[in-house]
């Protein structure tokens, strides 16, 4: 009985635990859809920092994030916030971290246009691959690492 009772209340808390993670991951990309009509840029990035690391730390955040379409939250996010070179490069990184290479894609079908932060976007994705093939090895930028 006191076995199956620990049990329960094992459950419920792990069951808690997963509700806050995954209101975290929801906040964090309200935080960057709100940034595509307006944000301090500094705000912005922060959130693509925070979303990096969660992403990197979990698999299953990462799940939560790309359920939530959050390689296009971060596309738009960047779209909009195409001036912020740093965080053009972080947000690239991001997007690599969620989904790799496919990631980059649904980036790139995202951002056909010929408007400068859809060309500013698509610029930083072509950095990103030329580090990973040419540069000889990926690498986070040193604002992600810390």
């Amino acid at each position: 009985e006191l076995r199956s009772a620990s049990l329960k209340v094992a459950q419920e808390a792990l069951a808690q635990c997963e509700g806050y993670g995954q209101r975290c991951v929801r906040f964090l990309l309200g935080a960057l859809q709100t940034s595509t009509v307006q944000a301090r840029a500094d705000a912005v990035h922060d959130a693509v920092w925070m979303l990096y690391k969660v992403s990197k730390g979990s698999d299953t955040a990462r799940a939560w994030i790309l359920q939530a379409d959050g390689v296009l939250v971060v596309q738009a996010a960047l779209v909009a916030n195409s001036g912020e070179s740093e965080l053009l490069e972080n947000g690239i990184w991001l997007v690599y971290a969620l989904d790799g290479v496919h990631g980059f894609a649904q980036v790139l079908q995202r951002s056909q246009g010929d408007s400068g932060p859809e060309l500013a976007v698509r610029s930083s994705l072509c950095w990103a691959v030329y580090e990973l093939t040419c540069g000889g090895k990926h690498r986070a930028p040193e604002v992600m690492q810390e």
